[in-house]
């Protein structure tokens, strides 16, 4: 079964992580990876760049650390 475009785009936040001011970054990243289990930076950047499958729980909790800091425009390549 292949994925749609829309799924696609929705495995990759490198638009939200582009979005975060530089003073929040190193709390955001941390929260993210406290909330996708991941303790590397390599680890944090092949989810974000989609090349981890994200379930859906970690989808709703990566919205919702995003729309905490105020971006909502999260999904897809910067």
């Amino acid at each position: 079964m292949k994925e749609t475009l829309a799924v696609k785009e929705k495995r990759i936040f490198q638009r939200g992580w582009m979005a975060v001011s530089q003073k929040n970054a190193a709390k955001v990243r941390g929260k993210l990876k406290a909330a996708m289990g991941v303790t590397t930076h390599q680890s944090f950047r092949d989810r974000m760049n989609g090349k981890v499958f994200l379930s859906e729980a970690e989808i709703k909790e990566i919205e919702a650390i995003f729309k905490k800091f105020g971006v909502t425009d999260i999904w897809g390549k910067a």
